[in-house]
């Protein structure tokens, strides 16, 4: 990006679901070596990661009834095989390497093994212990001029749809962002 001649004077970006996410990276990664950003625009993007499958919306430890799923519906037993499956191989080397989904899958039952397998999401949330935890991130995202965030507040794909806001789970329970550890470590 920095040898593109139309961005030497900055740019302004727009992410959708995980591209907003992924712009969010460029910046907190980036933005000291240039181009920069001026302004971060993101929509459903799952900041703080997902912790179940499309369609079933409800936390984990919660899962009742039934939820749709595009044109399917998925029942509790359906909705729990489905989480099972996602807490099992999510974290898998070949899995995390070859489904981007994974690379932001959060279980919050498990927060260590998210932390110890997870290469991308725990590094731009800057939740690594140090040395690995990185000051520049923070600084890099605080030089924006703007950082617009939105959620769908019918969202049934990035669960919890709060993630869109930075709001985390902490086992079922939801967390906003001035509560989390993210925020209180600034």
């Amino acid at each position: 990006m920095t040898s593109t001649p139309e961005l030497a004077g900055g740019y302004n970006a727009v992410g959708f679901s995980q591209g907003g996410q992924f712009l969010r990276a460029v910046v907190q990664r980036c933005q000291h070596t240039g181009p920069t950003a001026h302004t971060l625009v993101t929509l459903g993007a799952q900041h703080q990661g997902v912790t179940n499958v499309p369609g079933c919306n409800t936390v984990p430890a919660n899962l009742s009834g039934v939820q749709p799923l595009g044109s399917a519906l998925l029942t509790r037993t359906g909705c729990e095989t489905m989480q099972t499956v996602l807490g099992q191989g999510a974290y898998l080397p070949w899995v995390r390497d070859y489904v981007v989904q994974a690379q932001y899958f959060k279980d919050p039952f498990r927060l260590d093994t998210y932390l110890a397998y997870n290469p991308f999401l725990p590094d731009i949330n800057n939740e690594l212990p140090a040395p690995r935890k990185k000051v520049q991130y923070a600084s890099n995202l605080a030089s924006l001029a703007r950082l617009v965030l939105f959620r769908f507040a019918q969202d049934s794909t990035v669960v919890p749809r709060d993630s869109a806001w930075f709001s985390t789970l902490r086992g079922s329970e939801l967390v906003e962002l001035r509560g989390s550890p993210l925020y209180q470590a600034r």
